[in-house]
């Protein structure tokens, strides 16, 4: 069995985990969310090239 210490270890190594998670989701999406941006960019400047 644990002791007292070793639990309160054990849970706070696991709420680090779920942030370092969270965190690793929550850089995951931005990047999607800045490649999404720069194929809307690079299509802009495209079509403005092509109106030239």
């Amino acid at each position: 069995m644990l002791n007292e210490q070793e639990k309160t270890a054990v849970r706070e190594l696991l709420n680090s985990v779920n942030v370092i998670r969270s965190k690793t989701e929550e850089l995951y999406r931005i990047q999607n969310e800045q490649n999404m941006i720069v194929h809307y960019l690079q299509g802009v400047m495209d079509a403005s090239e092509q109106e030239r």
